[in-house]
């Protein structure tokens, strides 16, 4: 008898003891790794090479990078990637088709929208990023994403070419599409994520100084950001972005501009590195100025392209440390309340920062299955009659006749019943259609009737501006059967 009761406790402590281990076997199961680049900057073929060449500064192209950007994120091993836009140098289709290559090698899909360099960028001869859905096969710049509770806003910027070679904007229209989509997740329990290329100006190290976020426009597009950000900062956990090529580490300090012969001085936000906790920075009166910004997390990414850089002095720690480049990934657990983002340095491969982002709501990832769940209306091509604006969407000159074509992605098939233009003045006419019902892989041929049982959407418009008086489109809209 006792023999037998000796032998019921052993078994029932091995119990006790193998159970944290299945519980580990089957949360590893559950875990969720996503990985993040930005700004890898394909300008030129393969050449011979594995990959496209990526831009660096006064020199030829670095075929290097791209393989050490993929052997680190091989090593991290991500179940998905999110890429914060500047996939090219310059727009070109070919730059598109070098970034696809290196893409479709990578270890997990990539989500990626577009940035400044992907628009026309310094040449107003390259296309308006159509290789972005042409040789990418990306369905939608601007769209929304979901893993369980975990929400994702992809937000591309327009290319402001009008204002300034390097210059985003964000549209009036665009920002209402964005709201929309904030309160709709906001009213459940979800973590919500805004991705976009640049950064808010004065959030992070240099944002008050790097091409064109010192612009104006991008001062007052920043204030409509914020507002949002303030409206909804208990369901929004992180702004993350891209565009500063500087190192992780680096921070916005009064004598950067002495010490560098670069930066803004005393006129950024010093103190502050690449990754801000909101929170943390309002506690802070620095110069007797208050940063005032969202109680969130302010993450900017440093580039995979070694670019962008300026007169640094030779010997100087600072350049040393901006040849390298960095991948990050962070994990997610169920249950959790917080994440930890890791940076890994391509150059040497190893993790080299973490930084902690507190969750609003207890990590539900799911399956891990990352859902397409909606997009905005964006322009896929346009020639130069169509003048990207800021509060309106476009303009077209005065007595000038401007073509584009937008393109749109749902999450079930729809019929398209109607299309609208607003716009202030001037006509729109030559309305075309293509259309697909296999999220992208096909496409019917261009056609005057509206499609139908279509997931995806091109459609051509021709817009006339009437004589003495720019046509200012503020919005374009499609019907649907199920709106």
């Amino acid at each position: 008898m006792r023999t037998d009761t000796a032998l019921l406790t052993a078994l029932i402590l091995l119990a006790f003891v193998a159970c944290p281990l299945n519980l580990s076997a089957a949360q590893e199961d559950e875990r969720v790794r996503i990985g993040f680049v930005t700004d890898i900057h394909f300008d030129v073929p393969a050449d011979g090479h594995r990959y496209g060449g990526v831009e660096v500064d006064g020199g030829q192209s670095n075929h290097k990078i791209p393989v050490m950007a993929k052997k680190a994120l091989d090593a991290i091993g991500p179940d998905l990637i999110l890429d914060t836009g500047d996939m090219t140098a310059h727009s070109g289709y070919d730059e598109f088709a070098a970034y696809n290559e290196w893409m479709n090698d990578l270890p997990a899909p990539v989500h990626a929208l577009m940035g400044n360099h992907d628009r026309q960028h310094h040449d107003l001869s390259h296309p308006y990023g159509t290789g972005f859905y042409s040789e990418c096969g990306y369905t939608s710049a601007t769209r929304t994403l979901k893993m369980g509770n975990m929400v994702f806003i992809l937000l591309s910027e327009d290319h402001k070419w009008e204002d300034h070679p390097l210059t985003a904007a964000i549209s009036d229209q665009r920002f209402d599409w964005l709201e929309r989509q904030i309160q709709k997740y906001a009213a459940g329990d979800n973590n919500i994520f805004i991705l976009e290329h640049y950064p808010l100006r004065r959030t992070v190290g240099w944002s008050d100084y790097w091409y064109g976020t010192d612009k104006p426009s991008w001062a007052e597009i920043t204030k409509q950001w914020k507002q949002i950000l303030k409206k909804y900062d208990e369901q929004i956990v992180a702004h993350f972005s891209g565009h500063l090529h500087t190192h992780y580490a680096w921070r916005d300090t009064p004598d950067d501009k002495k010490r560098l012969d670069y930066g803004d001085g005393n006129n950024g936000v010093e103190n502050v590195g690449h990754y801000v906790n909101g929170t943390l920075i309002n506690a802070q009166v620095r110069e007797n100025r208050p940063y005032n910004l969202p109680e969130m997390y302010f993450l900017n990414r440093q580039a995979l392209a070694y670019t962008h850089g300026g007169p640094w002095r030779n010997g100087d720690e600072d350049m040393r440390r901006r040849l390298s480049a960095c991948v990050g990934y962070t994990d997610i657990w169920p249950d959790d309340r917080e994440v930890v983002l890791v940076e890994r340095d391509i150059k040497t491969q190893k993790e080299v920062d973490r930084y902690t982002i507190r969750l609003e709501e207890p990590a539900r990832p799911g399956d891990g299955t990352m859902q397409f769940m909606g997009s905005d209306l964006g322009i896929r091509k346009k020639d130069d009659n169509v003048q990207i604006t800021k509060d309106d969407w476009f303009h077209v000159p005065a007595g000038k006749e401007g073509t584009a074509v937008f393109q749109k992605r749902w999450r079930t098939p729809v019929d398209v019943t109607g299309l609208e233009v607003l716009a202030d003045s001037g006509s729109s006419d030559r309305v075309r259609w293509k259309a697909s019902s296999d999220t992208g892989e096909s496409w019917s041929d261009w056609s005057e009737q509206r499609p139908r049982d279509a997931d995806v959407v091109q459609v051509l418009i021709r817009f006339r501006a009437d004589d003495g008086e720019a046509m200012k489109v503020r919005d374009v809209r499609l019907e649907t059967a199920s709106d």
